[in-house]
């Protein structure tokens, strides 16, 4: 009996959790903050088109020169809360920055650093994925899945201070509340356990 009941709570388990593989969040909306003048059009950031690999970095890019002493960031809102498995990013390649995931208690967290050695890149725009098997993986930016609602890329030290972003693309899958059975379902389960206790009486039985 409790080997029927195991299997199919597993079973039910499986419904509910099927189709659960990441993709790329389309909702995405970024902001930019800080001090310094963002330059270019942040829709680069989203479109889909990453530049080219040796790129100019003030080309279909959002750029920005903070100089020594401003940290300016941008916000990206995923539109809800998801589980974050991977980030694929175009970055001008000689400078660091860090991509931080906002958790409970409105912390901020690490998910990684690209350090301006970074890359294959000798000079110019360059592209960095965390997906593994990918041509373009940089394992040191790998991380450990986690959810949030908001990331924030920042430009940090060290650097020439000429920050350059292409494309950002964010892949996970949303979180969703756990879904409350309607009644007709519940009655239906309770129904096909009942059925399931009483059959396995009468084989004992017998």
């Amino acid at each position: 009996m409790k080997k029927l009941v195991l299997g199919l709570s597993v079973f039910v388990l499986c419904a509910i959790t099927s189709g659960a593989n990441a993709y790329l969040i389309n909702s995405l909306t970024i902001t930019a903050s800080g001090p310094s003048p963002f330059n270019g059009d942040l829709t680069y950031l989203t479109d889909g088109s990453f530049p080219l690999e040796w790129g100019n970095w003030k080309t279909n890019t959002v750029w920005w020169s903070p100089g020594q002493t401003n940290v300016p960031y941008l916000d990206i809102d995923l539109g809800g809360t998801f589980r974050i498995t991977d980030v694929v990013i175009s970055v001008d390649n000689n400078d660091g920055y860090t991509l931080d995931y906002l958790g409970s208690g409105s912390t901020w967290t690490n998910a990684f650093t690209i350090a301006s050695t970074m890359g294959e890149v000798g000079s110019g725009m360059d592209t960095m994925s965390t997906k593994d098997g990918e041509r373009e993986y940089i394992s040191q930016i790998d991380f450990a899945a986690f959810e949030t609602q908001t990331l924030r890329l920042t430009g940090v030290t060290p650097s020439d201070y000429n920050y350059s972003v292409g494309e950002i693309q964010i892949f996970g899958t949303e979180v969703a509340p756990a879904p409350v059975p309607e009644p007709s379902t519940l009655l239906l389960l309770c129904g096909g356990l009942f059925c399931l206790i009483c059959y396995s009486r009468k084989h004992i039985k017998s």
